[in-house]
């Protein structure tokens, strides 16, 4: 059985996985834009014209990859500076996004759509950042498992009986997802979870999952 430390190490080195591969992404669809551009310029020597719409559009492409590139560098930053406190003050919101934002990839190579979507403000609550991270990635993937291609997941603040929790909400596009036929992965979650500190809700239609992070006035960490 991994240990906690082993668990949260497996957890950066996935997301870590996932941002190399985007950035690799950016850099190969920037490399492809400048080599267009070198190609009408030299172009431009023969014919004695320049095509400044085509240049244009590959300047502003290269211009939204050094932004795609410099937003996944920076999320991958926060969180690998997620271990620097064991407990604090925890942004809900914030984490959520966060972990949104990288499992965006995991959704795009099944044609699913996952997004954060505004929800309640949730009362301030002390925990391991990393371990509520880890949490919602983890419930996530759950979810986009039980959906098909072109489907989306709705991932919401909500407050339950007080308590701060994450809804996570799919919306399938043809009205009823793929479900989990064994209940394999939904146990797998459910021990996960367990081990993180956090309690799982389950719909019971077979998609709508939500996580409680502090049950009964107690945190996520022990």
């Amino acid at each position: 059985m991994a240990t906690s430390v082993g668990r949260e190490a497996a957890f950066i080195g996935k997301i870590t996985a996932g941002a190399t591969h985007e950035i690799r992404n950016v850099l190969a669809i920037i490399k492809e834009s400048a080599g267009l551009v070198e190609d009408l310029l030299h172009l431009s020597t023969q014919r004695g014209s320049l095509d400044h719409e085509r240049v244009l559009k590959a300047l502003a492409r290269i211009e939204a990859q050094v932004a795609r590139g410099a937003e996944v560098a920076t999320n991958l930053n926060r969180v690998a500076h997620t271990p620097d406190h064991d407990v604090r003050t925890v942004d809900l919101d914030e984490e959520v996004r966060r972990v949104v934002f990288h499992a965006q990839r995991s959704a795009r190579r099944r044609s699913q759509t996952v997004r954060a979507v505004d929800g309640a403000t949730p009362p301030p609550f002390q925990a391991s950042p990393l371990r509520v991270q880890m949490a919602v990635y983890a419930a996530v993937e759950v979810c986009l498992g039980r959906l098909g291609e072109g489907e989306t997941l709705d991932v919401r603040i909500v407050i339950e009986e007080g308590h701060p929790a994450v809804q996570l909400e799919p919306r399938p596009a043809n009205g009823s997802g793929q479900g989990d036929a064994d209940g394999t992965a939904l146990a797998e979650l459910k021990e996960t979870l367990k081990d993180l500190g956090v309690s799982l809700e389950d719909s019971g239609n077979g998609v709508e999952l939500t996580l409680l992070f502090a049950p009964e006035g107690k945190t996520p960490v022990e």
